[in-house]
């Protein structure tokens, strides 16, 4: 006897055939509903704690002498050939303490005669009182949501644990982004340290490139030649330096104003709401400045490039006033680098769809006449589309992609 719903319509048998063939790759209640935009299946990629910007334009060109206004220009940066996404803030206080709290026992094991250092803990965690094995006598000094500071080598430690999803074992701290088995250096000064990321990070130090790109490119921004696309000249979308100074007394960043941490310290990250680059990233003027995992030096290998001004340089001199795409250089001799910068991650874009039967799926639902809606993504910027760039109470861009 042949099956019920196959004597159905044509149309009516198809989405039961579908149905029947997605139960097999999707759990139940997993399944879109009709019309949805983005069909994601399986699970979603973290948010490792942060908010996202999707950074699109792919191939977009380096800067130029115009744009970069060092004399000498620096080498070529900010072209990079593939979406990403990087973190709208900085890695905070409250974030990174977590992470100090796990992995202490493992770095007082490895060094003892350093003790909880500020290359370690930064300068708004402290361990003043107890037993500095034990990660719970570790405590934010300052504002737990100011960025944390830390040296290169824990940031990249930071990456490895989040990686590796925050497990507490040893290995999850120590691979899976950065091999720190090659954080050495040689009699000569010269180092050994893994030069990028590995193969396969799910979230890592953005580089160089991505940096600038995310910071500064504008894929719509019309330039004096009359070409479209271009780089800011300085930081918050600007051709002119923002004004530094309190929110509440119209400060468009607090690059420059005063004690470097503590009491006093850096604001609350995302304290400038309004000031966004082209792709919606918040606080790349002020606060700190961030680490890259370039180096300018690949024949030596010492130390990584850091972008961005900070809270506690001023004046006006490149880069205090967030211009030129200076290329300031974190020395990492013996991998302490002082411990004050901070962290801003990037991860890839998720992909949409889950597999083949899925992605035919979504296809049928949504029906043709929403295919090519339906599966793409925006180039441009959100602050370009309009708004400020940061979206919706949770801080996600209309049309992009999130996970």
């Amino acid at each position: 006897m042949m099956m019920p719903f196959l004597s159905l319509p044509r149309r009516t048998s198809r989405i039961r055939a579908f149905l029947a063939v997605a139960s097999i790759f999707v759990p139940f209640g997993t399944l879109p509903r009709a019309g949805a935009a983005v069909i994601t299946a399986g699970p979603a990629l973290p948010d490792f704690g942060q908010q996202w910007s999707a950074v699109g334009s792919p191939g977009n060109r380096p800067v130029n002498t115009y744009e970069n206004l060092n004399d000498p220009p620096n080498r070529d940066i900010g072209s990079v050939n593939y979406e990403y996404r990087i973190a709208k803030t900085e890695v905070t206080n409250a974030q990174y303490l977590e992470f100090v709290r796990v992995y202490a026992p493992f770095h007082m094991e490895t060094r003892p005669d350093q003790g909880p250092s500020r290359a370690f803990v930064g300068h708004e965690i402290d361990n003043a009182v107890g037993d500095p094995f034990d990660g719970g006598n570790y405590y934010i000094t300052g504002n737990p949501n100011a960025p944390a500071t830390m040296a290169w080598e824990f940031a990249a430690r930071y990456a490895n644990w989040l990686h590796n999803g925050k497990q507490t074992d040893r290995a999850a701290f120590e691979s899976g982004v950065y091999d720190t088995s090659t954080f050495t250096f040689n009699p000569d000064g010269t180092g050994n340290t893994q030069l990028t990321r590995s193969p396969g990070a799910s979230v890592w130090i953005p580089s160089v490139d991505e940096w600038v790109k995310a910071a500064s490119w504008d894929p719509n921004k019309v330039n004096p030649d009359g070409s479209v696309g271009g780089y800011w000249r300085f930081l918050g979308s600007r051709q002119t330096p923002l004004p530094a100074g309190r929110p509440e007394n119209g400060g468009l960043t607090n690059r420059g104003l005063g004690v470097p941490f503590g009491p006093g310290g850096p604001d609350s990250v995302g304290s400038y709401p309004n000031v966004v680059s082209p792709w919606g990233l918040l606080d790349t003027s002020g606060g700190v400045s961030e680490y890259t995992e370039s180096t300018n030096s690949p024949g030596l290998n010492r130390g990584r490039i850091v972008m961005g001004s900070a809270f506690r340089y001023g004046g006006a001199t490149i880069p205090h006033n967030d211009g030129g795409f200076n290329l300031a250089f974190a020395d990492t001799t013996a991998l302490l680098g002082g411990g004050g910068n901070g962290l801003r991650l990037a991860s890839f874009v998720p992909t949409p769809g889950g597999g083949v039967a899925l992605g035919f799926g979504a296809w049928f639902i949504v029906g043709s006449r929403r295919r090519g809606h339906a599966l793409s993504r925006s180039a441009t910027p959100a602050a370009v589309r309009g708004g400020n760039g940061v979206g919706g109470p949770d801080g996600r861009q209309p049309g992009r992609d999130h996970a």
